[in-house]
């Protein structure tokens, strides 16, 4: 889904130099202004944003009732120091701590999301994030190693993981399951990149296999998880297999 607005920030890195974004950043506002309206706190981060001076920025700014992009996801946002080089980060509009998120803000959140996910970020709340580890998902500022040393609380007790978790799961499966239309693009895609003989795989090339790759095991690990299956268990798998 695209944004209801672009308003580009200034802030950002040039590039994924230190390798490609292998997280999603989950972050509120947070203005600390109990008075403030939803469109009012949004439009507080847009500015704030919008100035050289914050020093800061993030992909998304999420309202109950909009997607503003702020940052392309080629460029890297300024929103949680080490982890700005290693994941996107997502802004969600609540002025302080206690102020409940509203069904709008899981609809947009998620609307930005799925295509991380397509990317092939795992639909997994992961329970922190150091700089450099192996961790792939969707994590809360406040449980970064950056937002623990610094003291962050967002996005907060009244950020219903599972409830986000669960959206996004049913808005991706769909899209991303393998039906027998998909088998042979999905063998295709394994045989150019396993018959290849490029010791590069990290070459952009093969950018757009891995990344499809990624995205479909992804979405069979969660169609296992739903079924009940564990690794170990053994499948009966019906029909032709090539």
């Amino acid at each position: 889904m695209t944004a209801t607005r672009t308003i580009l920030s200034p802030n950002h890195y040039n590039g994924w130099t230190k390798g490609p974004p292998r997280a999603v950043v989950i972050h509120s506002t947070r203005s600390t202004i109990a008075s403030k309206t939803d469109a009012q706190e949004l439009q507080s981060t847009i500015t704030w944003f919008m100035s050289v001076n914050s020093q800061a920025s993030a992909h998304w700014v999420i309202s109950e009732l909009e997607r503003i992009r702020m940052v392309e996801n080629k460029y890297p946002a300024w929103h949680a120091v080490e982890h700005s080089w290693e994941a996107y980060g997502i802004e969600i509009t609540q002025p302080t701590i206690d102020r409940p998120y509203k069904e709008g803000h899981y609809q947009n959140l998620v609307a930005v999301c799925v295509p991380y996910v397509q990317a092939g970020i795992p639909v997994v709340h992961l329970p922190t994030l150091e700089y450099g580890d192996s961790r792939r998902g969707f994590v809360g500022h406040n449980e970064t190693a950056q937002g623990r040393r610094d003291g962050k609380s967002d996005p907060g007790p009244q950020f219903d993981w599972a409830k986000f978790i669960g959206m996004l799961t049913a808005a991706t499966e769909e899209d991303m399951a393998l039906s027998d239309a998909d088998y042979p693009q999905f063998h295709a895609m394994l045989v150019t990149l396993l018959n290849s003989t490029d010791p590069k795989y990290g070459n952009a090339a093969y950018a757009p296999i891995i990344a499809a790759l990624r995205a479909k095991v992804a979405a069979l690990e969660t169609q296992a998880q739903a079924a009940g299956l564990k690794r170990g268990d053994t499948v009966k798998i019906e029909g032709t297999v090539t």
